[in-house]
């Protein structure tokens, strides 16, 4: 404390930068080329699972933007992440050929009727993402006609599927789903996964 004999201003410089606030409360923003989820998109990740499960795991292309975003993940949950679009990013697709749909956005807007021939791009069907990450899905479908052939007919009789005309029986196989069965029984879609 400073002591004066005679009226004056008394100039104290006191360094508050060692104030840091809380980083719980703190939100971040991240843009980094992921090799799965939405493209120019800002989702909110939460945590580092969520971080896995909405943008794939690290890989050798990009691993300083996913740990550097995990790393505030580590001491904080409220991160904005958009992932950007790699050169030859395609949506893996039925003919093969793929096409780039950035995001649910895009897939309403661009490719989601017939009408405007977007299926004719994509085959019928077209992995949520642009990635190599959707080039393991395998869509196999069989209907009251191809059943007794079908080539998952055996892992599927355990649902005791009885198929009539109307139904078709569609399988989605990826490396990290076994399988998912689509019953489409008079319009209604019926799910199990297994």
């Amino acid at each position: 404390m400073a002591f004066q004999l005679s009226p004056g201003v008394n100039v104290s410089e006191i360094d508050l930068t060692t104030v840091i606030p809380s980083v719980a409360t703190s939100t971040g923003a991240f843009v980094g080329p992921f090799n799965w989820g939405p493209i120019g998109v800002v989702t909110s990740i939460s945590d580092e699972v969520r971080l896995v499960n909405s943008f794939g795991k690290p890989d050798s292309n990009n691993y300083e933007y996913w740990f550097s975003a995990a790393n505030f993940l580590a001491y904080g949950n409220n991160l904005k992440v958009v992932r950007t679009q790699g050169s030859g990013a395609l949506n893996a697709t039925a003919n093969g050929t793929g096409v780039l749909i950035k995001n649910e956005d895009d897939y309403v807007d661009n490719h989601s009727s017939y009408a405007d021939g977007a299926f004719g791009a994509t085959g019928g069907w077209a992995a949520r993402y642009a990635g190599s990450l959707g080039n393991s899905i395998l869509v196999s479908m069989a209907d009251a006609n191809t059943y007794n052939v079908w080539a998952y007919r055996a892992q599927l009789a355990q649902f005791q599927i009885h198929l009539h005309m109307s139904q078709v029986v569609v399988v989605l196989m990826t490396k990290y789903i076994s399988l998912s069965l689509t019953k489409m029984v008079c319009g209604q879609v019926q799910q199990v996964q297994f």
